[in-house]
This record gives structure tokens, sequence and C-alpha cells, in this order.
């Protein structure tokens, strides 16, 4: 809700972006000889939208007129009821389910909280539910459908956790459900948050535009039930669809479970941050031996979370190195996380490498990985925890880095001499 109403620039950037796109995401395809209904407005949409490019140029300074001027003339607008009505016409078509999906993907763009908008959300959303809910593609709207709370995409995420064509249906539904009420539960805070906070003219034209049923909707939210409800859905994503796979690539370059997420995203709640004692690693590492953070406590430890295909982490092995050649003389060593889906191939790069230092393999840590979201954040990066287990530094590099361990070095030998 705050993102929608207090982030000019993100609406006018994803309203730009959307723009460019057609039904389904992509390029306009090569004309063919009878094209379809779809096809011809999606051809009619984007001549519409290069016209409206070239009046708005949408630049960040714009004053606040001109923002209001370019998104209320945005030509998406006057499509939605035309894209509407072409999705709930003949549900045999496939012009169909790749209309009530173009209808879905403009919500990234505006919202759905729009007065233009939000009247056709409830019955696009039971045209998806009732006339398609045993298409495997209607996984490609659950993202969507969790970004923005409104009773139609309630009641989609709902009966395709129950109805679902198969299991991994149900099963990405049911976690894409879980995200769903955890947005819910933050939108009438968002929502009263933006009202007392808007002092731009365009957040207060764009909040002006709400649509009373939607407003009226988040108002009647309950705010606790909701969070305890997703709590209760996420269980069920871990009991029932805990070994279905993720289709979507993450951040380690890995497609984990449905069960491995939630595990992460909970761990994640209770992240550690800077100056906290640094969260425990206890598994194995990428030869297979069991090791744990806590038994290096004493000395100072650069951890290095890494991988094969991560160019930038690559490129920090050779200060690395210079570093763990300093362990024989002094208390310091240091330490990978290894995130590469296949154990094997961060093996060979070790050995090629030469490597002389262990590195856990974090498939084989589980939700305890979550743990290492600093701040909320995690990238594969370098963190530095000085000889009393406190997590120092996060996300240092070249020169600092160096500053860094000599200065905990330092904290050291003065606290070893005042003993």
């Amino acid at each position: 809700m705050n993102r929608r109403f207090c982030n000019t620039c993100r609406f006018l950037a994803l309203i730009f972006v959307m723009s460019c796109l057609g039904p389904n995401g992509s390029a306009d395809e090569p004309a063919t000889k009878a094209r379809s209904p779809l096809a011809e407005l999606k051809s009619e949409y984007e001549a519409a939208t290069k016209e409206w490019e070239s009046k708005y140029s949408g630049k960040r300074t714009d004053p606040s007129e001109e923002l209001i001027k370019r998104y209320d003339s945005w030509p998406g607008w006057s499509f939605i009821p035309r894209i509407v009505k072409l999705g709930t016409a003949d549900p045999a078509t496939p012009d169909s389910f790749e209309s009530l999906k173009w209808f879905v993907d403009l919500s990234r763009a505006v919202g759905a909280a729009d007065k233009e908008y939000y009247p056709f959300d409830e019955p696009v959303m039971k045209a998806l539910r009732t006339r398609h809910i045993a298409n495997p593609r209607i996984v490609e709207v659950f993202k969507d459908c969790s970004r923005y709370a409104t009773p139609g995409r309630e009641a989609l995420l709902r009966e395709c956790v129950e109805k679902g064509s198969t299991r991994d249906v149900r099963g990405l539904a049911c976690l894409n459900l879980a995200d769903y009420l955890r947005e819910k539960s933050t939108a009438p805070s968002s929502l009263l948050q933006a009202e007392l906070g808007i002092a731009d003219e365009f957040q207060r034209h764009f909040k002006g535009r709400s649509s009373p049923e939607f407003l009226a909707f988040v108002r009647s939210i309950d705010s606790d039930k909701a969070a305890a409800e997703a709590k209760s859905v996420e269980q069920r994503v871990i009991d029932e669809f805990g070994d279905v796979p993720h289709p979507e690539q993450s951040l380690f370059s890995m497609k984990p479970t449905l069960g491995f997420v939630v595990r992460l995203r909970r761990a994640r709640d209770v992240a550690t941050k800077i100056g906290q004692p640094a969260p425990e690693l206890v598994g194995e590492d990428l030869d297979g031996k069991e090791r744990k953070l806590s038994d290096y406590q004493g000395k100072v430890v650069v951890l290095h979370f890494w991988a094969t295909w991560c160019g930038p982490c690559v490129e920090k092995i050779p200060q690395l190195v210079r570093i763990a050649e300093r362990q024989e003389k002094e208390p310091l060593c240091v330490l990978g996380v290894n995130f590469d889906p296949e154990r094997e191939a961060a093996v060979k790069f070790v050995k090629e490498k030469k490597i002389s230092w262990p590195s856990w393999w974090s498939l084989a840590q589980g939700e305890s990985m979550g743990h290492w979201f600093v701040d909320g954040n995690v990238a594969l990066t370098v963190m530095v925890i000085d000889h009393k287990g406190v997590l120092r530094y996060h996300g240092v590099e070249g020169e600092a880095l160096d500053k860094a361990v000599d200065s905990l070095l330092r904290e050291r030998a003065e606290s070893e001499a005042s003993k």
C-alpha cells in the first residue's frame, strides 16, 4: 500500500515498462495473415502507447502537474474494458486466458486500487477461477495476485489451493496465498500512513483516484487475523507441499522447494544485524566434513558467501588468498559459504583455484541460511566477525576489508593484553 501511494517514480517507471509490453509481457509477434482479436487489440494498444510516450517523457524531474497529466492520459485506461470484454467473452478461445492475464499484468503498472481498474478485478478473477482453473498456466498470475489485496484475488488463490489441476499448482497457490495474506495484513496501516503523510500533489491525486469500494474493503480488514492466517497457510505449505519445486530461480541460482522458501522467509524475519552475535552455521562443508562456525570463536573470521557462477565473488578470491596467508601467524581465518546448486562444481572450482579454506555448502544448511539475511538483505558478499563472535562488517571488500581485519585484530590484541 505505501509503495502505491508514496512512490511516484515507481509508478511512472512501471507504467512506462508495461506500456511497452503486450499481453504476454513480450514484443509483438510477427504479423500473420489472419490475426486474432487479441493480436489486433495488442497492435492498437502499442500504437497508442507510442503516441502517449512521445507526448509525456515521465522524467523524475517533472512537476506534479505533468505527472498527473501523464498518469491520467495513459492509454491503458481505455483499453482495460476492451481487454476484459475479450477475456470474458468466449472461454474456449486462446484469447480468453491471454486477455485475462494481460489485465492482471497491467496491475504491475498501476496497482489494483484505481477506480478505472478495480471494478474489473472481481469479474476477471471470477473468470479465471471458473473458466481457467484447469489450465496449468494459471500459475502465471499468482505472483501478481499476491501483491495487491482485493477480494477477487484472494478468492482465486484460495480456489486454486483446493482445486488446482496439479499438486504443483496447488502448492504454488498456497505459497502465494500466504504472501497475499501478509500483504493484506499490512494494508490498513499502509493506507493510514498514506493518508497522514500525503503532501505531494501527484500523490494526493493518485489516492483520489482510488476506488471507494477498494478503500472500504481495506478498512474492513482485520490485520491481526490476516497475519495469523498467513502463518497458518505457510505451515500448510511446509506440511502439504514442502517438497514441491519452486518454479523460479532464486538469488542463489537454484530452484529450491516450496518448503525451503517458507523456512528461509521465516528465518529472515529474525535475521541478524550488524553488532549482533553471528548466527550459527552447522553442517557439511564441500568435502562432506561437519563444521561449526562457533568453533572458530576467538579468531577474527572473514566469511565469504560465494558461487562459481558469481563473477564479483570470484574476483574477491585473490584478496582472500592474501588474507588467508596470514592465518599461520595471526588469530584469523577465512571461511566460505557456497551457493552452487551442484556441490561437484564447487569442489572442482576449489581444486582448480587451490583455495585453502573450507566452505559450507548452503544447500546442506537448510533454513539456517535465512539468518544471514543481514538487515533484511543477503548477497554473495564478504562479512567479518570479531573474536567474540559478533558480526561487525557486511559487504566489505578491497582496502575496506583489509582495514576491517586489521582493526579487529587490534581489538583482539588489546582485549588479550587487558586480561
